[in-house]
């Protein structure tokens, strides 16, 4: 699985945990401790996807190491 940077992994988690707790919430979905390892990886890899979409729309920032140019 495929992360620029370890930053950009961490905000992928966290996005990724944040959003299973919505639906978890919200439609009754198994929470974040309830997901297989494998279906925490992917829903990090997605989150990793919108984030980086988030920023191509300008709705998001750039993730840091890639602010500071590294």
């Amino acid at each position: 699985m495929d992360y620029a940077s370890q930053a950009e992994r961490d905000r992928s988690v966290r996005l990724a945990r944040e959003r299973q707790g919505v639906a978890q919430r919200g439609c009754l979905l198994p929470g974040w401790d309830e997901l297989t390892e494998a279906e925490r990886e992917m829903a990090s890899l997605e989150a990793r996807n919108w984030l980086r979409a988030a920023v191509l729309a300008g709705l998001g920032e750039p993730e840091p190491d890639r602010e500071a140019g590294q």
